[in-house]
C-alpha cells in the first residue's frame, strides 16, 4: 500500500511542470507577391511551402494538419499576420553566386640557402540554393535577416532556415509574451 501512495504523491507532483511548458511562438510565413519578370525558374512561393511544412504538417492541398513539429517546439505555423507573434518573409529562393578562393604556394630554396614563396589565388564564382528571409515583430521596428546558402536539397535548406528561427525563438519567447498587450 505503500508504494501505491507514492506513486500517486509523484505523479501528482508533476503536474505543475507539465503546465508550465512554454508556448511556442506563432508564426506566420509568406512572400510578397511577385509581380512582372521572374529571374529564377524556383518561384519564392516553393520555399514559403517547405518552410511551412518543416514548421507544421502541411497537406499538398496547403491545409494545415498539425501546427508545430518536435523537431521545432519553439514554433507554432499559423495562417494569418494577425494571429502572429513573428512574421516570416522569404525575400528571395533560388540559384545566387558566390566566389570561392583557392590559394597555392610553392617554396623553394635559393642557391644561398634562403626561401623564396610564391603564392598563387584563383577566384571561381559559382551557384549554389539559397533561401534569404526576414523575420519581424508586429508592433515593433525589429527585423532580422535569415539566410542559408549551400550545396543541398530545397528542402534542407528550409529545415536549417527553420532550424535558425526556431533558436531565435527560443532565445526571445519571454520578450514576446512581455510585448504583447
Amino acid at each position: 500500500m505503500k508504494n501505491v501512495v507514492l506513486v500517486a504523491v509523484l505523479s501528482l507532483s508533476t503536474l505543475p511542470l507539465m503546465a508550465q511548458k512554454p508556448q511556442p511562438v506563432k508564426i506566420y510565413v509568406f512572400s510578397k507577391p511577385q509581380t512582372g519578370f521572374v529571374d529564377e525558374a524556383r518561384p519564392i512561393s516553393d520555399s514559403v511551402k517547405d518552410i511551412r511544412d518543416k514548421i507544421g504538417d502541411i497537406g499538398k492541398d496547403g491545409t494545415v494538419r498539425k501546427r508545430t513539429s518536435s523537431r521545432f517546439p519553439n514554433l507554432c505555423i499559423v495562417d494569418s499576420p494577425e494571429e502572429a507573434d513573428v512574421l516570416l518573409e522569404v525575400t528571395f529562393s533560388g540559384q545566387a553566386g558566390i566566389v570561392e578562393t583557392e590559394t597555392t604556394g610553392i617554396v623553394t630554396r635559393g642557391i644561398l640557402g634562403g626561401l623564396a614563396t610564391q603564392s598563387t589565388t584563383k577566384a571561381t564564382e559559382k551557384k549554389l540554393p539559397k533561401i534569404a528571409t526576414v523575420l519581424s515583430v508586429p508592433g515593433s521596428d525589429y527585423s532580422k535577416e535569415f539566410a542559408v546558402q549551400e550545396q543541398a536539397f530545397w528542402a534542407d535548406i528550409a529545415h536549417d532556415v527553420v532550424e535558425k528561427v526556431d533558436a531565435w525563438a527560443k532565445i526571445n519567447r519571454d520578450r514576446l509574451r512581455s510585448n504583447k498587450p
